[in-house]
């Protein structure tokens, strides 16, 4: 079973804030989020340092995904207290589908709070770090190949062929799972849409009508081969 959480994740030093939204077996993990800003704050101050509180449980994704967006709005976002940097609620990589004035200020925010962790730096200590991030973007490309070349070998065979018996039993099963999920996902999202509305609200005037006569035809149908069946 899966429980969908909002939690707030705290720096225990400063008391600066990360929200956000996570699908876990388990509630109470060890998993504190996986911000830009935050990952930065782990390495910098440990992440023994940090503490985690889930505010929310929920059943299904999109009550999780209307709480966040409704906590990580544009205040929260601007605010020098939290580690968020892209307002809450849409999932996936959100900082392309922001706004150009909202990646402006996002850029900003980045610029400051990187000047502030430089400027209390050592010129060696700045170079070593210049080095860490040079090395980090080499062995991306690397990891990057190495994984197109997995790929590759893996392209046209069975689960079976490429992971072994007992490694595609496992894949398997997880796929089945997460396949299960976003049909609950979806079954919960067109019952949402479709309570309590009519065709008209629904569809508008024109495809309300284009259905109804639709059902009208199906049910004429219906009924005729229930006459020809009793006849």
């Amino acid at each position: 079973m899966f429980f969908y959480t909002v939690y707030k994740t705290t720096n225990k030093i400063n008391g600066k804030t990360y929200i956000g939204m996570h699908k876990t077996t388990n509630p109470n993990d060890d998993y504190l989020g996986s911000g830009k800003m935050l990952q930065r704050a782990f390495e910098k101050y440990g992440i023994e340092n940090f503490k985690k509180e889930v505010l929310y449980v929920f059943d299904n994704r999109q009550e999780m995904i209307l709480k966040e967006k409704e906590l990580v709005n544009d205040a929260f976002v601007n605010s020098e207290k939290t580690y968020n940097l892209a307002c809450g609620g849409n999932g996936g990589n959100l900082i392309k589908h922001l706004p150009e004035e909202k990646q402006t200020l996002r850029a900003e925010k980045i610029s400051k709070n990187l000047k502030k962790t430089l400027s209390k730096r050592s010129n060696e200590e700045r170079k070593l770090i210049g080095e860490k991030i040079s090395h980090s973007k080499k062995r991306s490309k690397a990891t990057n190949k190495a994984i197109q070349n997995i790929a590759d070998n893996r392209r046209g065979k069975t689960y079976e062929e490429a992971f072994g018996e007992e490694k595609a039993k496992q894949w398997k099963q997880r796929l089945s799972e997460n396949a299960k999920n976003q049909s609950e996902d979806v079954n919960y999202k067109k019952g949402s849409f479709t309570r309590g509305r009519t065709y008209e609200e629904m569809y508008g005037p024109e495809k309300a009508a284009e259905l109804k006569e639709k059902r009208r035809l199906a049910a004429k149908k219906n009924k005729l081969g229930v006459k020809k069946i009793t006849g």
